[in-house]
């Protein structure tokens, strides 16, 4: 039902209505493809979509490929000045996941795993940075407040 949908979001009630089951039923299932990174949660009333991880089920490579194409170059002649590694990642399920990397030439290269906790790297941190207010609260409220040894920082400064 989700994927018939193209992209767009789909509710909690209109898959239990859809799927003629009800509620608590449907979030169950609902809540099981999202801790398998199936399906992703876009917000409360906008509901959710397929992620990544569906697509990669089909071997279908166009997801957020446009977005890719879009950066690509620029990703590129950044990492040539610089001669540093470029990455493009979104926050999704509340984890910094790498959509694409344009690798250095530098002697050392650090593995990147493609999805990680964003209070662990400064990538993730990065990301929550530049999120309204309003959603780093729904972020703090959904994963609660990074435990002092993994960011200290966050309790010094006060950014919680």
């Amino acid at each position: 039902m989700v994927a018939q949908r193209n992209g767009q979001a789909v509710s909690l009630p209109e898959v239990a209505e859809g799927l003629q089951l009800n509620q608590a039923t449907a979030a169950n299932i609902i809540e099981t493809l999202v801790e398998k990174s199936y399906l992703e949660h876009i917000g409360k009333k906008k509901g959710y979509r397929l992620s990544p991880a569906s697509f990669r089920l089909t071997n279908e490579v166009a997801y957020e490929q446009d977005l890719v194409n879009a950066a690509r170059d620029a990703m590129e002649e950044l990492t040539t000045k610089l001669n540093e590694s470029c990455i493009l990642g979104t926050l999704r399920n509340y984890n910094r996941h790498i959509l694409h990397v344009v690798n250095s030439n530098q002697d050392i290269q650090v593995r990147i795993r493609s999805e990680r906790s964003v209070y662990e790297i400064a990538s993730g941190r990065l990301s929550l940075a530049y999120l309204s207010e309003k959603e780093q609260e729904r972020f703090v409220q959904h994963n609660g407040l990074p435990e002092p040894t993994l960011w200290e920082e966050a309790y010094s400064t006060q950014l919680f």
